[in-house]
């Protein structure tokens, strides 16, 4: 009946730059974003299935060539 609308959400791609971080040892994975002055990790969202990763990507207007992945 009703759908809920995508929202598009932007970030300063001078000062962050968009990655996944893994952990090292339970694999867990969160979308976020590493800022370029001091490499300090904003945490966004935990991702805990691919089509959750997909939905983060799009609100953000990202593919996934441009996310880096660290651990």
């Amino acid at each position: 009946m009703f759908r809920k609308k995508s929202r598009k959400l932007s970030f300063d791609r001078t000062l962050f730059r968009p990655v996944i971080r893994k952990s090292i040892c339970t694999g867990e994975e969160s979308f976020g974003f590493l800022r370029l002055s001091d490499s300090a990790f904003l945490e966004i969202s935990l991702i805990r299935s691919p089509s959750e990763l997909e939905s983060l990507l799009s609100s953000y207007s990202l593919s996934r060539d441009e996310v880096e992945t660290i651990n």
